[in-house]
C-alpha cells in the first residue's frame, strides 16, 4: 500500500472514531437528562400525592444533616412554623424533637428498612406545648439529596378510633342481643358457637343446650337436603344466600315457619371458618298470607272456593280432561226468588239459609266433585268422574229434588226451588270461562221454562243471549222513538158486573220482534237503570188518558199503575204524581199505584216514607202478587194500602189445588178482619170466577171479562158491552 493510500484510511478511522464518540456523548447526555427528569417528575407526583395533598402534617427532612427541607401547610397549621421559618434549619435548632429522643438511632433504623411505621414520638409546637404522634416515615430522594418523609399523626386520634372500636363492639352486643330477629354462628365444624337471646328464646333452649347441638337437630328432616342444596349452590358459592323459607323445631317439639339466610366468615389467613344465620319468625305473616288468601280465594260466609279460586280449578280439570281423553261438567246453580227471602225475612235469615244449602249441596256430591259460590244466591259444581249426559243429568235431578222439601233456618222452614244449567267440556267449550258462561246461560234458559228445573247449554241459548243484547240496545232509545204503548185491563165487580177501575199495562212494539210483553222488557229496564224513566212515562200516560176518557164521558171510577222498586224509593215520585194529577185535573183518589209484596217487605225508611206521602196526597195503594210473600198480619195493619190483589197463581189451580183455594179463603178472611178489599187477578174461567164471588171476592180482572187492550179499543169494546146488557 502507498504511503498516501495508508494516511487517507488512517484519516478515515480516525474521524469516524470521533463521529461514534459525539453521537454517544450525545446518547449519554440524553439519557441521564431523560432520567434525572423522570427522577423529577416522579419526585414531583410523590409530593404532590403524599406531601401537599396529605391532611396530616408532612415533613422532609436531609438525612445527613437533619435540616429541614420542606413542610407542609398542615405543620403549618399545626405547629406553629411556616415553611420559610423552619427552611435551612435542623430539627434540634426550632426545638421540634424532645429532648430526650435520640435522632441517630431513628435515622438507623429508617436506613436499615427503608421506612418505620407507626413509630412514637413526643415532639413539641412553636408554643412548647407537647404532641404525642405515631411517625411513619420513608426514604427518598429530594433533588439528589437523601432525604426522609415523615407523615405525623396525633396519638389522641388513635385513641379516639380505639376508643371508637370499643363502643361500637359494645353497641353491637347489646344490639346482638336485643335485636328482635334471631342470630346464631356455626363454627366450620358445624356447631352452634354464638347465639343471640332472640334465638334461643325463640327455640326454647339454653345457650349451653344450643352448643350442644347442630342446626339440623332443630330443622325437620323433609328441609335437610334442600337446606345442603342452598348451601352447596348459594351460601358457599357467594360468602352469601338470599332469604328462605323453611321450618324449626323448637325443644318442645313444635314445629314453626322461619325465613333464614346465611353469612360466611373468615379466619385471620382467609379460609373459611363458619358462617351467620338471621332467623325470623314468620309464623304471624304466615297467618296473615293464609288469610289474605282466604280473603282473596274463598267465599266468606260459606267457606266454599269463590269465583277465582273455582275458575282456576276448571282450567286444571280441563288440562287433566285433555290428557285423560274425558268429558267434565259445570252445574250453575241459582235459587229461585232468593231476593223474596232478603226482602221479607230478612239479610240475616238470607244468609243463614245460603249457609245450609251450601253444606246440604255439598252432602250430594260424590268425594271427586268439586263445590263452590260464585256470589249471591249462586253456586256452581265442577263434576270430573264418569261424566254422560245420563250422569249428569241424574246429579242434577237430585239437587232439584232436595230442594222440594222446606229448609229449616233459625228453627224456622223455608220453601225454595233452584235452576240449574249444565255445560260439558268437550262437547260446549275448552276454557273455563267459556263453560262458566255456557252453564249461566242454561240457567237462565231454566228459569225461563218455569224454574224449579235443569237445563243443558243449547246453542240456541246463545241465540237468545243475543236477542237480549239487542233488547237492551233498542230499549234505551224505545221513550224517544215512541215505541212504548199502554194497555188497558178492566178491573170488575163480579158480584154486580160493573167496571171499578182499569190497570195500566205498558207494551213495547219492537220494530223488528213485535209487540212485547213486559216480562220480556221490564227486568231489561230495572238491570239497566232506566226503569224509572220508564215507569214515569207511563204515569204520565195513564194520567193523560184517564182525564181523556172523562172527558169523552166514559167515567173510569180508578186508573191502577204498577210501581217498581226503583220508581218506589226515590222521594221525587211523590212531586211527579202530584204534579200529574194537577195537570189532568184528577182527583188524587182516581189513582192507584200498585207495588208488589217483596217490596213492602224490605222495611226501608225510604219507602215507608214515599208511602205514607203518597197516602197522604189521597193515592189509593194496592199490594200486588200477594201470597208470594212472608208479610204478618200485624205488619198489614201498619201499611197505608186499600186493595190486595191475589197473585194469578192462586186463581189459576181453583177447582184442581185445594191447597191454592185454600190459601185464597185465608187471603179474603184476613182482608175482611183489616177492612182492605181484595181483587184477583188471572181470572180465566167462569169456575174461577164462581169460586171467588162464593167467598166474599168482591173485585177480579183476567181474561175471562177482558183482555189488555189499547185505550180506544177498551172504549169502544166497553161501550158495546153496555148497549147489549141493555138490550
Amino acid at each position: 500500500m502507498s504511503p498516501i493510500v495508508f494516511s487517507m484510511t488512517v484519516k478515515f478511522f480516525l474521524l469516524a472514531f470521533c463521529l461514534a464518540l459525539m453521537l454517544a456523548l450525545l446518547f449519554w447526555q440524553h439519557w441521564t437528562q431523560s432520567k434525572r427528569f423522570s427522577e423529577q417528575q416522579r419526585q414531583s407526583e410523590l409530593l404532590d400525592g403524599c406531601f401537599y395533598g396529605n391532611p396530616l402534617p408532612t415533613t422532609v427532612t436531609s438525612v445527613e444533616s437533619g435540616k429541614f427541607l420542606l413542610v407542609n401547610n398542615v405543620f403549618e397549621t399545626e405547629f406553629g412554623w411556616s415553611n420559610s421559618f423552619v427552611a435551612g434549619k435542623t430539627l434540634k435548632e426550632i426545638g421540634l424533637w424532645h429532648e430526650h429522643f435520640k435522632r441517630d438511632e431513628y435515622v438507623q433504623k429508617i436506613k436499615e428498612r427503608g421506612w418505620l411505621k407507626m413509630f412514637p414520638m413526643e415532639l413539641q409546637n412553636a408554643r412548647g406545648q407537647l404532641y404525642y404522634a405515631n411517625v411513619n416515615a420513608s426514604l427518598f430522594s429530594y433533588q439528589g439529596e437523601a432525604a426522609i418523609i415523615s407523615v405525623i399523626t396525633d396519638r389522641a386520634v388513635f385513641r379516639q378510633m380505639e376508643e371508637s372500636i370499643l363502643a361500637k363492639s359494645r353497641r353491637f352486643q347489646v344490639l346482638f342481643e336485643n335485636i328482635r330477629q334471631g342470630i346464631a354462628r356455626v363454627d366450620r365444624y358445624g356447631y352452634f358457637v354464638e347465639c343471640n337471646r332472640m334465638f334461643c328464646e325463640e327455640l326454647g333452649y339454653s345457650m349451653e343446650e344450643l352448643q350442644r347441638l347442630r342446626p339440623e337437630n332443630i330443622t325437620p328432616p323433609q328441609w335437610h337436603e334442600r337446606d345442603e342444596q342452598i348451601w352447596r349452590e348459594e351460601t358457599l358459592a357467594r360468602g352469601w344466600s338470599d332469604s328462605h323459607e323453611k321450618e324449626q323445631i323448637k325443644k318442645d317439639g313444635t314445629v314453626y315457619p322461619v325465613e333464614v339466610q346465611f353469612y360466611t366468615y373468615a379466619d385471620a389467613q382467609g379460609r373459611y371458618d363458619g358462617y351467620w344465620g338471621f332467623v325470623q319468625d314468620i309464623s304471624g305473616r304466615k297467618h296473615e298470607e293464609e288469610t289474605l288468601h282466604s280473603l282473596a280465594y274463598c267465599d266468606q260466609l260459606t267457606g266454599l272456593p269463590n269465583r277465582i279460586l273455582f275458575q282456576d280449578r276448571i282450567t286444571h280439570a280441563i288440562g287433566r280432561a285433555q290428557r285423560g281423553s274425558y268429558s267434565i261438567a259445570l252445574l250453575y246453580i241459582d235459587l229461585d226468588r232468593f231476593k223474596n227471602i232478603n226482602d221479607t225475612l230478612g239479610i240475616q235469615m238470607g244468609n243463614a239459609l245460603l249457609k245450609v244449602v251450601a253444606e246440604q249441596l255439598g252432602k250430594l256430591l260424590r268425594s271427586g266433585d268439586s263445590l263452590a259460590r260464585m256470589g249471591g244466591d249462586e253456586f256452581s259444581i265442577l263434576l270430573e268422574e264418569q261424566v254422560t249426559p245420563q250422569g249428569v243429568s241424574i246429579i242434577a235431578e237430585r239437587i232439584v229434588a232436595f230442594f222440594e222439601h222446606p229448609i229449616v233456618v233459625m228453627d224456622q222452614e223455608i220453601y225454595i226451588t233452584a235452576s240449574i244449567g249444565i255445560s260439558l267440556y268437550p262437547e260446549d267449550s275448552d276454557t273455563a270461562e267459556a263453560l262458566l258462561s255456557q252453564a249461566d246461560l242454561a240457567m237462565f234458559k231454566a228459569k225461563e221454562l218455569g224454574r224449579n228445573t235443569w237445563q243443558f247449554f243449547e246453542k240456541s241459548i246463545r241465540q237468545n243471549v243475543s236477542e237480549r243484547l239487542q233488547l237492551e240496545n233498542s230499549l234505551r232509545h224505545a221513550l224517544q222513538r215512541h215505541e212504548l204503548d199502554v194497555y188497558y185491563q178492566p178491573q170488575i165487580d163480579i158480584v154486580n158486573d160493573k167496571l171499578v177501575g182499569v190497570e195500566a199495562l205498558v207494551r213495547w212494539n219492537h220494530p223488528e220482534f213485535g209487540l212485547l210483553l213486559p216480562d220480556r222488557f221490564i227486568p231489561l229496564a230495572e238491570d239497566m237503570g232506566i226503569i224509572t224513566s220508564v215507569g214515569a212515562w207511563v204515569i204520565q200516560e195513564a194520567c193523560r188518558q184517564l182525564a181523556q176518557w172523562r172527558a169523552a164521558g166514559f167515567l173510569v171510577p180508578r186508573m191502577v199503575v204498577n210501581l217498581s222498586a226503583q220508581q218506589l224509593e226515590r222521594a221525587s215520585l211523590v212531586e211527579l204524581v202530584a204534579r200529574q194529577l194537577e195537570i189532568n185535573s184528577l182527583e188524587p183518589g182516581m189513582l192507584e199505584l200498585e207495588i208488589t209484596e217483596s217490596m213492602l217487605m224490605r222495611q226501608s225508611g225510604r219507602i215507608m216514607e214515599v208511602l205514607h206521602s203518597l197516602r197522604d196526597l189521597g193515592v189509593s195503594l194496592a199490594i200486588d202478587d200477594f201470597g208470594t210473600g212472608y208479610s204478618s198480619l200485624g205488619y198489614l195493619k201498619r201499611l197505608p194500602v186499600r186493595h190486595l190483589k191475589v197473585d194469578s197463581s192462586f186463581v189459576r189451580d181453583i177447582g184442581k189445588d185445594s191447597g191454592d183455594e185454600a190459601i185464597i179463603r185465608a187471603i179474603i178472611a184476613m182482608s175482611n178482619s183489616l177492612g182492605l178489599e181484595v181483587v184477583a187477578e188471572g181470572v180465566e174461567h167462569a169456575e174461577q170466577s164462581s169460586f171467588l164471588r162464593a167467598e166474599g171476592c168482591r173485585y177480579a180482572q183476567g181474561f175471562f171479562y177482558a183482555h189488555p187492550t189499547p185505550a180506544n179499543t177498551l172504549l169502544s169494546g166497553w161501550k158495546d158491552r153496555e148497549q147489549k146488557k141493555e138490550v
